[in-house]
């Protein structure tokens, strides 16, 4: 009967353990990347301008905003590192191994959530609605200066999904 657990794997040589951990880690891998538009949130806008009075006239516009999330599906083997929660040496490795991430720029940097992945080595597989989803929030966000989503530069390999059904869906 074949068992997935080694439970004296931490009595192995510290050299014998990192040599384990490389070889997991450095496997070439599609990383599966969701890149979805969620439900549009009504938020008002006040602006202020002055009457001929003085007094300030406020007129009120409302807008609709979109959030985005971009995650990686925890079902896909490729995607989600598990030797990142593994233990401290196993996560120092797969870091140094895998050490491009892609993440939105958006609030502190210890709450975003990050995708690692090896922009030499890996490709990043997006299907059609999260290509439409990720033009969309571009075309969002035209007017604000800087890096919007952290790593997406570095991708050298880009997986698009083949011609058939999936590519009817834009």
């Amino acid at each position: 009967m074949a068992t997935t657990s080694f439970h004296p794997f931490s009595r192995l040589p510290p050299e014998l353990r990192n040599q384990i951990w490389e070889e997991a880690v450095a496997v070439e891998r599609t990383v599966i990347i969701i890149f979805k538009r969620e439900k549009p949130r009504y938020q008002k806008c006040v602006s202020g301008r002055q009457t001929y009075s003085g007094a300030p006239h406020r007129r009120r516009k409302y807008g609709v905003k979109y959030s985005y999330s971009m995650t990686s599906p925890l079902n896909n083997p490729n995607g989600v590192l598990s030797t990142l929660a593994a233990n401290k040496e196993s996560r120092a490795i797969s870091l140094r191994h895998n050490g491009d991430i892609l993440g939105l720029n958006r609030g502190p940097r210890r709450n975003r959530r990050t995708i690692h992945f090896n922009a030499r080595r890996d490709a990043v597989f997006m299907d059609c609605h999260s290509l439409h989803s990720l033009v969309q929030f571009f075309w969002d966000n035209r007017n604000l200066r800087g890096v919007l989503i952290e790593g997406i530069e570095d991708i050298e390999r880009l997986a698009l999904p083949s011609v058939g059904r999936d590519s009817r869906a834009l």
